[in-house]
């Protein structure tokens, strides 16, 4: 952990700023990779192989969320293998933002959800003034073990292993905040947006991607939540992770002999059930279907899908001087907003 992060971090039981002590090990007048966090209140958070650990003491012990680290840490075993390049080249962040990451050239830019890091890695290639990145598994010191042995960087970045709902960041610090696909996992989006916003300076942007449900996407969301309650009572991630893999396979057969012919013709594509997924599917290729697609939505463990209207409302509640929103395709919404 770079010293001049403590700029960023907070408490997150009192909020307030934390006095930085360093352990035996690699540290230096600029880093330090073993030590603790103190807060005025008297609260000890460690600092693990360069990765400050902000989650409080009550939080770790609550069932919901060592349930919810449990299985997101299978996830990240079953799909850190992943190299397909439309995840790793940049493909998918301008897929999800219509932009590219010279956004973040200069700029201070925070994570949320860093996931299997491919964000992380695209964003620091722009040379970012500082990156920021917060996730609450465990998986969190590979991801920064990666970036160091990867391609020299100029930027400074942060990796922080904390709850998204109780952020130990300090509030009007960032140019942009990121957010793929990780607000529909949260208890509350309305309340996680504005928590997010907070960080932004004034005129900083946000960049969200939340799970849609609408049209006949609905009903198979439905459908598959269902299965999904029953499987999960019944079948360990193992057997998830094998089940994903037959499902996946009818599926992705299925747009290979249907989806892709038929959708070469734009006339058709519109009368086709889905079609706008399935053909995002199939881009992605059938190891991130599998993976990062059908495996995730069977074992993620809360997930949420928002219909527009509940979109509307929740963005017109926010404190923000513009707010736009795409559907991407019947599953998908891309959300900017400015502070």
């Amino acid at each position: 952990m770079l010293r001049e992060a403590l700029e960023f971090l907070v408490s997150p039981c009192c909020r307030r700023e934390l006095s930085l002590a360093a352990g035996p090990g690699k540290s230096s007048d600029i880093d330090v990779d073993e030590g603790t966090l103190t807060c005025p209140c008297g609260r000890i958070y460690p600092i693990v192989h360069g990765i400050p650990v902000l989650i409080r003491e009550e939080t770790l012990s609550d069932p919901v969320f060592e349930n919810n680290r449990k299985t997101w840490n299978a996830l990240w075993k079953k799909t850190r293998d992943m190299a397909s390049t439309f995840f790793t080249s940049g493909e998918m962040f301008r897929y999800d933002f219509q932009c590219d990451n010279s956004i973040a050239t200069g700029a201070v830019v925070f994570e949320a959800g860093v996931g299997q890091g491919k964000y992380v890695s695209y964003l620091r290639d722009a040379s970012p003034a500082w990156l920021i990145g917060v996730d609450a598994a465990e998986y969190l010191h590979e991801i920064w073990d990666n970036l160091k042995s990867g391609p020299r960087f100029s930027c400074k970045i942060c990796l922080v292993r904390a709850d998204l709902n109780d952020l130990p960041i300090r509030s009007g610090k960032f140019d942009y905040v990121i957010a793929s696909r990780v607000l529909h996992h949260l208890p509350r989006m309305d309340k996680s947006l504005s928590d997010l916003l907070s960080l932004l300076k004034p005129k900083g942007k946000m960049l969200a991607v939340v799970y849609a449900a609408g049209g006949s996407f609905r009903h198979v969301i439905d459908a598959v939540e269902r299965i999904k309650k029953i499987l999960n009572v019944l079948c360990s991630l193992d057997q998830m992770y094998v089940i994903s893999f037959f499902v996946s396979a009818v599926i992705y057969a299925v747009i290979l002999l249907f989806y892709v012919p038929l959708g070469r013709f734009l006339s058709v594509r519109r009368l086709l059930p889905l079609g706008d997924v399935m053909l995002f599917w199939k881009k992605i290729g059938f190891r991130g279907f599998w993976k990062y697609i059908v495996f995730d939505i069977l074992v993620a463990p809360e997930t949420r899908y928002t219909v527009e209207e509940d979109l509307k409302k929740i963005l017109s509640n926010l404190p923000v001087s513009r707010r736009s929103y795409r559907r991407q395709h019947e599953a998908m919404w891309s959300i900017e907003l400015e502070r």
